[in-house]
Formats: structure tokens, C-alpha cells, sequence
């Protein structure tokens, strides 16, 4: 699935919202996808990666191959068993400290769920994207759980680094068979503590805000700076990226490979699909 299907086929987020994070990644700010079993974070992490430049250098690390981007500068790298002949096990530990060797743009991890997560702090420290899953509830798991894991200096520094948190939910609809998934909150890092920037209605099957003008993002405004635009250049690009989402929709660009192409011609030329 691809992020045409998850915002105009399963409304699993908004256009808005879909910009938002793709802002948020260009600009190599630290983010997790956090929700139970089954509640399609892989999948939301992999459409999101499909947004981001195709000329960047991408390194995933996964314990089964579940990611696939489109990017040409893609390395893969997968946790082994110790079971495996007479190899030793690999670990995420031991895959997450190798990655900074290939100082890749991103580093992007399946699922964070022990002490890998201190090279990942330094990585993201030392200026390289960070994005992954974690297994929870909400940002209030990722924080309590994650600082639990790191020694007191590093937990502080991912209290300072973290910069977004969403949360995917399965909501069973009254009468519908099928569960939907929803990304139902975006919470973002304001320095002492956390702050909803979107949510989901569940009485109005809507997400809060739609529109730029009632965005009040410090992260925002953080990536902004870090990509090097002005305020006006900011809301150009939200405008100009909700209108290339939504024309891939309409024309029923879903396809991966087709929506990969589409997304070059917007990096080189600043084709929006007209």
C-alpha cells in the first residue's frame, strides 16, 4: 500500500497530515510510529519513505524484509539468528552500531525494542534521519519505556532529540466486519513536555486541523530552519504538496512503481502532476 491508498482509499490520515510527517522526515527529525499488533505501522513508515528524495541514501534494518523503497541509494540490512549454521546471531545492537559506518542520510529501523536504541540516539545526535515503529500505546509508552533502556545522559538526550510521535490505532466500525486503521493522534516534542498537533474525531470520522493556517507547529518551524526555507516557502510547500497528493488521487496513481515516478519528477523537475 502506498500513501494514495492510506489517505484516499482506507482514510487512515489526511492529506495534511500526510504532509506534515513528509516535512518532518525530509528534515531528518526523529520520528516513531507507535500502535499495537497488526495496527499497520510498518506499513505507514514504509509509505512515508516512499515521499522523501530519491537521491538521498537509505539504510533499513529489519528482522524480516517487509520495507521496500523505491530509492536507488538503498542498503538492507537483516537480523540473524544464532541458529543459522554456525554464524552468530546479529542482532538490531549489532546492525543499528554497523549502519553509522555506511553514513547513510537515513536510518530507519523496523521496530525499536531494546538497547539498539542507544545507537540510534547517537545517530540521529550525529545529524543522520531517524525513523522507526514501537510497540504501545502512545508517546507517553515510547518515553517511559525507551528512557528505561538508556543510561540517564542518553535517555536526556532522546527526551531532546525525539520530535514526533504518531499513534495508529485498529478502530472496529460499528457493523463493518473489517477493522480501520487511523493514525489517531500526532503528538510533537515543544521542549518540556508534548502537544497534540492532530487527532481523530471518531464521532465525525475526521481529522483535526485540515487546513495549514490552524497548524501551530514548533517541529514545523524546526524543519523549516533545518531545510533552509522561509516562513512563505514553508506554506508553498504544504500547499504544493497536498496538491500533488491529491492529483495522484484523483488520476488513481496508487501503484507503486507508477507513484515512485511520479515523486522523481516532482523532486527534479517540481512536477506536482498537472
Amino acid at each position: 500500500l502506498t500513501i494514495v491508498d492510506l489517505i484516499y482509499k482506507y482514510n487512515t490520515l489526511s492529506e495534511l497530515m500526510a504532509v506534515y510527517l513528509w516535512i518532518i522526515a525530509e528534515a531528518k527529525l526523529f520520528m516513531f510510529l507507535v500502535g499495537p499488533t497488526g495496527s499497520g505501522k510498518t506499513t505507514t513508515l514504509n509509505s512515508l519513505l516512499m515521499l522523501l528524495n530519491p537521491l538521498s541514501k537509505y539504510l533499513t534494518i529489519e528482522d524480516t524484509p517487509e520495507l521496500k523503497l523505491p530509492h536507488k541509494y538503498w542498503i538492507q540490512f537483516y537480523t540473524r539468528p544464532s541458529s543459522y549454521g554456525s554464524g552468530r546471531e546479529i542482532t538490531y545492537y549489532d546492525l543499528v552500531k554497523l549502519s553509522l559506518r555506511y553514513r547513510p542520510d537515513y536510518i530507519i529501523v523496523g521496530e525499536v525494542r531494546g538497547k539498539e536504541i542507544e545507537w540510534l540516539v547517537q545517530a540521529v545526535a550525529s545529524g543522520h534521519g531517524g525513523l522507526t515503529t514501537f510497540h504501545g500505546s502512545n508517546h507517553v509508552d515510547v518515553i517511559t519505556r525507551i528512557s528505561g533502556l538508556l543510561g540517564p545522559d542518553l535517555s536526556q538526550q532522546f527526551r531532546q532529540l525525539i520530535s514526533v510521535v504518531a499513534s495508529i490505532k485498529r478502530i472496529e466500525e460499528h457493523g463493518n466486519k473489517k477493522a480501520n486503521r487511523k493514525i489517531v493522534s500526532i503528538v510533537e516534542n515543544v521542549g518540556n513536555d508534548f502537544k497534540e498537533i492532530f487527532k481523530y474525531d471518531y464521532s465525525k470520522d475526521f481529522f483535526i486541523p485540515n487546513s495549514p493556517e490552524e497548524l501551530n507547529s514548533v517541529q514545523l518551524d524546526k524543519a523549516r530552519e533545518l531545510l533552509g526555507w522561509t516562513k512563505e516557502r514553508l506554506y508553498e510547500e504544504i500547499d504544493r504538496r497536498i496538491l500533488l497528493l491529491r492529483r495522484l488521487g484523483e488520476k488513481g496513481i496508487s501503484d507503486y512503481d507508477e507513484l515512485a515516478k511520479a515523486l522523481v519528477r516532482y523532486y527534479v523537475n517540481g512536477d506536482s502532476i498537472g
